[in-house]
Order: C-alpha cells, then structure tokens, then sequence
C-alpha cells in the first residue's frame, strides 16, 4: 500500500512466490483537492481544448441558434465569438464533435436544424481562426451529404471526409484544390503518418498516404465482422 499525506492511497493484493519478484510501474496518486479556477463561460454546454491547449472552444444556445466561443486560456479571456443563426449543435446520436486541426488555426463544427418540411438538415461549418471567419463547407465544395469530417494529420489547413460513399480531401483555403480520393467508401481512420478507408461491398481495409496521392495498398484480405463494416 503506497500512502502520502493529501493524496489518496493505493493499494493492490497480489500473491507472493518462493523466488519470482512482482513489480509495479509508474503508480501516480491522486490529489484529495485540486486547485480550481473559475473562467467566464457560463452557458457552455460543451468544450474542446486546442491541441496546445491555448483555446477552449465551447459552444451555447443563443435566441437565435448557436454560438462557438473561443476561449483563450493564457489571457483568460473570451477572444472570439461565432453566431450560426437557426443551426444547432448535431444531435449526439451521430457521434459527432468539434475537431480542432492538429495546428489549432482551425475547427470543424458538425450542425443540423429543422427544415421546414419537418426534415434534418445536416451540415458542416469550418472556423478560420486567423482570419476569424467562418462558412460552410457543404456550400464550400458543392457537395451533399458529407459526415466524417476530419483533419490531415500532417499538411496545414486540409480536410478528409465523406459525400455519401465518396472520399474527399480539401484544401479549406480554396475550393479548387478538392480531390476525390476513392468511390465506394463505408468508413475511413487517420493515423499520424497515413490514411485507412474500407472499400464495399467486400469491406476490404485500404492503406495510403494523407495526401491522397500514393497508390492504395489492400491490407486485409476479409473483414472481422461484415454487419458493422466501420474502422
């Protein structure tokens, strides 16, 4: 039993045998109180740290739709705000969330609202944080139905995503500079380095590059589980 003054204890049975040692790595005890800063964002109904963690980014219900605050953490201050009159934030049931880019001058903000044939109107908006702009992609590239937003890992300002079963990759700078990456795509992942997208209907695992431009390399010759083909 580890113990020590203002933190909590931690404990742990295990068996002891004749000539075999047990050992236990990098045990870290907890505080029993933490200090708490109180900052000026009330109305928050969720927030996302920037991967510098300088901003919080958090959004609230207004009178007229949503607002995206920009919260800077080393002023402590609200520094930006972003309207979006009648959108609201994308129902958690799409397991959708506010994505910071890698280089935190970008987000990525998942909507919806009501139309007036009593649909779901879904759609996507990017925050510019430098030039403290806004707009929406599905406007931006002309397409329909886009999901899965995501940020390249590696090059300054571009977006991979779906339209239906399409895979996309966008220059949110300028909308010339959008490529198709592949048809038929049920889902896809992002690691550090390289892109991973699942091709119907033989659910068959593809590898690339980021960038979009090396060839696809097959990298599984069946899928685990063909009900639920999703990385």
């Amino acid at each position: 039993k580890l113990e020590k003054e203002g933190f909590q204890s931690w404990s742990k049975k295990t068996d002891v045998h004749s000539g075999l040692a047990s050992e236990f790595w990098n045990i870290i005890l907890v505080r029993n109180n933490y200090e708490k800063t109180e900052y000026d964002t009330k109305g928050a109904e969720k927030f996302y740290i920037s991967p510098k963690s300088d901003y919080i980014a958090y959004n609230k219900k207004i009178e007229s739709g949503i607002q995206i605050k920009l919260f800077n953490l080393n002023s402590e201050q609200n520094e930006y705000n972003f309207d979006f009159p009648d959108w609201n934030f994308m129902d958690d049931s799409k397991r959708e969330n506010i994505e910071w880019s890698p280089d935190q001058y970008f987000l990525s903000i998942p909507m919806e609202k009501d139309t007036e044939n009593n649909f779901k109107e879904y759609a996507y908006f990017i925050i510019d944080v430098e030039s403290k702009s806004s707009f929406s992609l599905n406007e931006f590239t002309n397409l329909k139905n886009i999901s899965n937003v995501r940020w390249d890992p590696k090059e300054k300002g571009y977006v991979i995503f779906l339209s239906d079963n399409s895979l996309y990759r966008l220059n949110v700078k300028n909308n010339s500079d959008l490529s198709k990456i592949s048809d038929n795509v049920s889902s896809f992942d992002l690691s550090k380095t390289d892109l991973y997208f699942v091709k119907i209907p033989n659910n068959l695992v593809y590898k690339m590059a980021t960038n979009g431009q090396s060839d696809p390399q097959q990298i599984t010759s069946s899928f685990p589980d063909e009900s639920n083909p999703e990385i």
